[in-house]
């Protein structure tokens, strides 16, 4: 999935990580970001939405004393060539950082409708950049984000949950997928917290995901709740998007809520 985001925006970058990357909490933390959504925040990139209708600072429509977002995807809604509505995040997320971060998300009634085709949305992921030297177009790995969680949209019921970890691309085929023990339910306010360590070394990396405090690893898979493996495709560092990727197969318009993101950088490990 190339990137025109990359070349139109690296200049700027460096000026836009530091200006949030700035608080430091304790020993451990170099870096920290907080967005409650109360609103709009000029911290995330937000190239990869059609224009400012596609996301909004609106009340939560569970408690009217809270504000939230509101992140919605119409059918023509293509960037790069595929569809998305996304915020794009750039921290420091090289090899050997351990990075940890949470949001809360909810979606409506209307996006529980039955599905003639199975299909999937993404909304978050982690995207990986080209090696040093090396632009999208003469990049020819074709890969796959290394970490994603996924809404499965089925024919025969509500959707599942599943987080996607691991390299996938001409050279890699490493890539797998652990399952939340649950449906996703309406109306409800969900919180997915991720620890990774990131790395570009075989078989060193882990995350450690988790929703509404469950692990999506149980601890008779991995007593740390753990899932391992390389998670970098080079040195260069990922960055972050959070929002609706995907439902490639419905002509329909989709939206759901987000509120109080948290993110930090911890020292090397």
């Amino acid at each position: 999935m190339s990137n025109s985001i990359t070349n139109k925006f690296l200049p700027f970058l460096p000026v836009i990580v530091c200006c949030l990357l700035l608080a430091c909490d304790g020993p451990n933390t170099v870096s920290k970001f907080t967005d409650n959504f109360n609103e709009r925040s000029g911290a995330w990139i937000t190239v990869q939405l059609e224009d400012s209708t596609r996301h909004r600072i609106i009340t939560d429509p569970l408690n009217p004393e809270n504000r939230c977002l509101k992140l919605s995807q119409h059918p023509k809604d293509f960037f790069a060539g595929a569809k998305r509505s996304e915020y794009v995040f750039r921290p420091d997320a090289r090899s050997g950082r351990v990075v940890r971060y949470s949001f809360k998300f909810m979606f409506p009634e209307e996006f529980f409708k039955t599905r003639k085709e199975k299909d999937w949305v993404i909304i978050q992921q982690w995207h990986d950049e080209p090696p040093t030297g090396t632009v999208w177009s003469e990049y020819q790995e074709n890969t796959k984000p290394p970490m994603a969680l996924l809404i499965g949209l089925k024919t025969d019921g509500a959707p599942t949950i599943e987080f996607k970890y691991g390299l996938k691309s001409n050279s890699y085929d490493q890539d797998l997928t652990v399952m939340y023990p649950e449906r996703l339910r309406a109306g409800e306010w969900y919180t997915f917290a991720n620890e990774i360590l990131w790395s570009d070394l075989e078989g060193v990396g882990y995350a450690k995901p988790k929703l509404n405090d469950v692990y999506f690893v149980q601890n008779d898979v991995n007593s740390e709740n753990k899932v391992t493996g390389q998670n970098m495709y080079n040195s260069v560092a990922n960055y972050y998007k959070m929002g609706l990727y995907g439902n490639k197969k419905s002509q329909d318009t989709i939206y759901f809520f987000l509120d109080e993101f948290k993110y930090e950088t911890l020292e090397n490990r």
